[in-house]
């Protein structure tokens, strides 16, 4: 379901200019909608935790009634506001093997690949594990002061992205799309290599 949003999302933005730097602004202001979402996503689970639902079980089960409502409407937006730029000027069409072959045969696009799987499954992984580490090993149980903590941390993380978006096209015209990409990288590896030293029970 993620894959069949995100390319034709993805393909759209490709689409909107033919010139890169266009292209790069509109990818931050898109990418202002993908982080806004974060000020309330880490606080989920401690809303669902709230006595007034009468219950973990059942706070999970509306919080996720009212999750799933606002990603349902956000999602159909785009089904029934956006319009292709080329719609009337379709590409003729090619054999769906032909393109892979194509699109694989080009190196830095398998060196591309490769560092976003990476990424992905790490941050897939860390993603799914870094709520228990939280909340049996640095909080010792106490899941009320980890969703606590986590909901903090989505909100600053998310207001310190949100301070960075504009300097993402200055990135890209002053040192290239290689050398963010390896910025973007190497900020993922240095963020793996600190949490050691960041999940302590002694101070949570």
């Amino acid at each position: 379901a993620y894959t069949v949003y995100t390319i034709p999302s993805m393909a759209l933005g490709f689409e909107v200019s033919p010139e890169y730097y266009d292209r790069v602004r509109v990818t931050t202001a898109r990418s202002l909608y993908c982080v806004v979402p974060g000020l309330a996503v880490g606080w989920v689970y401690w809303l669902a935790l709230r006595p007034e639902w009468g219950g973990e079980i059942n706070g999970i089960r509306m919080v996720s009634i009212l999750v799933a409502a606002v990603v349902l409407g956000c999602g159909l937006a785009p089904v029934f506001l956006v319009r292709e730029r080329f719609a009337t000027r379709a590409a003729p069409s090619q054999s769906i093997w032909r393109a892979v072959r194509e699109t694989t045969g080009n190196r830095h696009f398998r060196y591309f690949m490769l560092i976003v799987i990476v990424l992905s499954m790490g941050n897939a992984i860390f993603q799914g594990l870094i709520f228990y580490v939280n909340a049996y090993w640095v909080c010792g149980g106490d899941k009320v002061l980890a969703t606590k903590i986590i909901g903090v941390s989505s909100t600053l993380s998310t207001l310190m992205a949100l301070a960075t978006v504009p300097f993402a096209p200055w990135i890209g015209r002053r040192f290239g799309k290689r050398a963010g990409l390896c910025l973007g990288a190497g900020l993922y590896v240095l963020y793996a290599l600190v949490q050691p030293w960041l999940l302590r029970p002694e101070q949570p």
